[in-house]
């Protein structure tokens, strides 16, 4: 992170380069995803909650939704242990990335860096890096 600050084009740069807006959820296909968790088959509910869990907590608007609408027994149970992990879990090492780039380009915090954090805060509205994104420009702009 040092280094990143020490060169503040370059770190801009390279953060341009691999963070992009957060894309929309499918939510087609999330919504296949929880129809399978009702399959008699267990290794299909299996393979759809990890389908579920791989959309990562950018979904747990959807999967709130989806608690409310009274599903099976199961089915809530499964939804809530993902949820629950969203919540208390560690981020995976794509999302610490993500964090940490924000947190430097806070700290860098030039015309490129805002440009940047103002491009990521064009994403998905329930994504948590438009969230967070959004966040850091505020501070930012104080």
């Amino acid at each position: 992170m040092q280094f990143l600050l020490a060169n503040p084009k370059e770190a801009v740069d390279t953060f341009a380069k691999y963070l992009k807006p957060a894309e929309p959820i499918d939510t087609k296909k999330l919504a296949e995803c929880l129809k399978k968790l009702d399959n008699p088959v267990f290794a299909i509910r299996q393979q759809a909650r990890k389908d579920i869990e791989a959309f990562g907590p950018a979904a747990s608007s959807v999967l709130v939704q989806f608690l409310k609408e009274t599903p099976s027994v199961e089915a809530r149970e499964r939804i809530e242990a993902i949820l629950k992990k969203y919540r208390e879990g560690m981020p995976d090492s794509a999302r610490l990335r993500e964090l940490r780039s924000l947190e430097v380009l806070e700290w860098i915090g030039n015309d490129d860096a805002k440009k940047l954090l103002t491009k990521l805060c064009e994403g998905a509205a329930d994504a948590p890096l438009t969230h967070d994104a959004k966040t850091t420009l505020t501070r930012l702009r104080r």
